[in-house]
């Protein structure tokens, strides 16, 4: 068996259009990237991140730009599926 890379091309309009059925409503006082904002602050110089390539390592990445700070404690896991150890 073969283990090559593939591409899967999906003509548009080949999927109809999908509304969420059931949208998460928060009572939580901060959402996710507000909740990283607050953190980023309070972590020291040794302090490393560890994230999967969700939207928490997105927003962690795109707030250090931002605030132009280094990339260089914050490991993420690249293909990890969602998960980080």
């Amino acid at each position: 068996r073969r283990q090559n890379p593939y591409a899967l091309l999906v003509r548009k309009g080949t999927f109809s259009k999908y509304a969420l059925q059931n949208s998460v409503k928060s009572e939580l006082p901060l959402s996710r990237e507000a909740a990283l904002e607050a953190m980023i602050p309070l972590m020291g110089p040794h302090d490393v991140v560890v994230g999967t390539t969700g939207f928490l390592s997105r927003e962690l990445y795109e707030i250090r730009d931002r605030r132009g700070q280094e990339h260089g404690s914050d490991f993420l896991c690249v293909g990890s599926m969602g998960h980080a150890s």
